[in-house]
């Protein structure tokens, strides 16, 4: 929960969980606010927007807007065909000519797409009966590269980056809708991808336990963190501190800037699934 927020989002995602439940909470009183199950499958991916909206990821392939003050789904948007794994919301980019924000989304299917973020006052929408993308007023794109499962995924003004099973990173122009780079060096699957706006660069974490710093500019490698001994499945950076979480049980704390390690955190008696910090508590 972002600070001064009192609400915490959990997502079922068993696949034998016959109602999918997206449960709301007051984190003050403990109490359940709202249970969503419109989803056909497990959530596997969820942005909280401003104070009032969800989106979500699922199983059943949609990507699904929720209102929480309307207390029901708004928006359902159709076109993945397999499981969305992993999406993000980018703010408007006036600098590019985009004043709306942006759902990006990716998936098993290889594929990542694009649809503007509905406003509070945009009707009720579900793509069911859309005989083609272009059919629904809320899609922009969609952009093809990966040959594998899209597994990460982030963004901040006109930029985007992936991570995929295909082991590859690719860095994504939002406003043009293509491929600035494919960045080729890990000999896994990718599972996570973190973007360094301050440093221009992005970073990448893998199965093959490295992470790896990029310039974004030139698409070039600049530095390879290695010391995890499992697969590496979590990034989170802020302001000089970036942590890694892996399967291998620990926490690494490292320095955004140089690549340097600064500490190894170990404690936990299995691989680590999430993670946060604030730049001086984990």
């Amino acid at each position: 929960c972002p600070k001064g927020y009192y609400i915490a989002i959990v997502s079922t995602i068993a696949e034998t969980d016959a109602t999918h439940h997206l449960n709301v909470f007051d984190t003050r009183k403990g109490t359940l606010l709202h249970s969503f199950n419109n989803h056909g499958g497990g959530v596997w991916a969820l942005k909280r927007v401003g104070t009032d909206m969800l989106v979500t990821g699922s199983i059943d392939h949609t990507v699904r807007v929720w209102s929480l003050s309307k207390n029901r789904c708004t928006h359902v948007f159709r076109g993945h065909t397999a499981t969305v794994r992993c999406l993000d919301v980018v703010d408007p980019d006036p600098a590019n000519g985009r004043n709306y924000p942006v759902i990006l989304s990716g998936s098993r299917d290889a594929t990542v797409r694009m649809f503007r973020l509905p406003g509070p006052d945009d009707p009720d929408y579900d793509s069911v009966s859309a005989l083609n993308d272009y059919e629904n007023p809320y899609f922009l794109a969609e952009l093809r590269g990966h040959t594998d499962s899209v597994r990460a995924l982030c963004g901040a003004g006109n930029v985007a980056v992936t991570g995929s099973y295909d082991h590859r990173v690719r860095v994504w122009d939002i406003a043009r809708r293509r491929c600035r780079h494919e960045l080729l060096g890990h000999e896994k699957n990718v599972y996570a991808v973190n973007l360094d706006t301050e440093r221009n660069r992005c970073i990448s974490a893998s199965m093959d336990f490295n992470i790896k710093i990029w310039d974004l500019e030139s698409g070039s490698e600049l530095y390879n963190l290695s010391g995890h001994t499992g697969l590496v499945g979590l990034l989170e950076l802020r302001d000089n501190t970036l942590v890694s979480g892996g399967a291998d049980y620990t926490l690494r704390v490292w320095d955004p800037e140089t690549g340097q390690h600064r500490h190894t955190l170990t404690g936990h008696d299995s691989p680590i699934l999430c993670l946060d910090h604030d730049g001086h508590n984990i």
